[in-house]
């Protein structure tokens, strides 16, 4: 049984639809979840959200999972919200796997997609994970952003190096599991109704590039595989996700050849003019029918300051009404009651 215990993001960073779609963000609440799980009796819970450990309640309700003993996972964790606490609780339960989000190669990359992450503070997750016993750890990473150069992936051949350091020091306190490191990498598509609306998407030879280059990292640690996703399918993404009216002509190529790779080779040109460049600040996007309540100016100016690898404050804990910076307190005035 899945269930969603936070909608929306309080952090905002600019890739993620999650963070601007679902604003405001807001919790679950404890006792509704328990309602559910005690309905519905299931042998397993999976725990999913766009930031798990800014719920306050997580450590209490996995105390009462783990009490009427349901089994639980948990989706991506934020490394500043892994404490010795809740990381050794998680452990006590049996769960092997844990998930950490590193999303750029380099420290400009993640402040240019206001990942606000503390390198110290991510290897020290690694080796908190390493020392209590956790034998696999998955770590996420992003491709393709509009920014990124070879200088990035040389950062991140050296930052590779520390994890593996970070996780040999947990081993120095004679864990007997050896944690075997996962690093996936996925293609950026820059999606609509964030910041990356108006930003390319990374050619598929690059993509191919940036992946044989992280490969070759890799093989070089003991431990350390890595997955990554099709460029292709990424790009096919793009086009479904970007593309207007004239998208339709793809879908029935598709539907007429049979099979999506023939369609988007006869659709190559229509797709370098969706995904292969930079739209222009004023020009309307085809999704735009939809209202989500984030002003559009506050996306630029998001995208700009991505440009200049700016930080940017996230969600005010206050609310909406105390806010106002992105338009969403007009909005929710504006919108129906229910």
């Amino acid at each position: 049984m899945l269930l969603e215990i936070n909608r929306g993001c309080p952090h905002a960073c600019r890739f993620c639809a999650a963070g601007f779609v679902y604003r405001p963000p807001r919790h679950a609440h404890m006792d509704d979840l328990i309602k559910l799980v005690e309905a519905a009796d299931p042998p397993k819970v999976g725990l999913v959200g766009t930031a798990l450990t800014d719920w306050p309640d997580l450590l209490p309700f996995l105390h009462w999972l783990a009490a009427r003993k349901t089994k639980f996972s948990l989706s991506s964790l934020r490394a500043d919200g892994l404490t010795e606490e809740l990381l050794g609780f998680l452990r006590q339960c049996g769960i092997r796997t844990i998930t950490l989000a590193l999303e750029g190669a380099s420290e400009r990359l993640r402040r240019a997609a206001n990942k606000k992450l503390d390198p110290e503070v991510f290897l020290a997750a690694v080796e908190r994970a390493a020392r209590l016993g956790v034998n696999h750890l998955r770590v996420y990473l992003i491709l393709g952003w509009p920014w990124e150069g070879p200088e990035d992936y040389d950062e991140m051949e050296g930052f590779l190096a520390r994890i593996v350091d970070a996780r040999d020091r947990g081993h120095g306190a004679k864990t007997r599991e050896f944690m075997r490191i996962t690093l996936g990498a996925s293609s950026l598509v820059p999606k609509p109704f964030t910041p990356m609306q108006w930003a390319p998407m990374m050619g598929e030879a690059k993509l191919i590039a940036a992946q044989k280059r992280l490969a070759e990292m890799v093989k070089r640690h003991r431990g350390m595989t890595l997955n990554v996703d099709a460029p292709f399918q990424a790009r096919l993404q793009g086009v479904l996700s970007r593309g207007g009216e004239e998208a339709f002509e793809l879908v029935r190529l598709a539907a007429e050849l049979g099979g999506w790779k023939k369609a988007m080779r006869r659709y190559e040109a229509e797709t370098a003019a969706i995904l292969d460049r930079e739209r222009g600040q004023d020009e309307p996007f085809p999704w735009e029918v939809v209202d989500v309540g984030v002003r559009r100016d506050v996306l630029w100016r998001e995208y700009e300051r991505g440009a200049r690898a700016v930080h940017s404050p996230g969600c005010s804990a206050k609310g909406c009404d105390q806010c106002g910076l992105c338009g969403m307190d007009e909005w929710l005035k504006a919108a129906p009651k229910t």
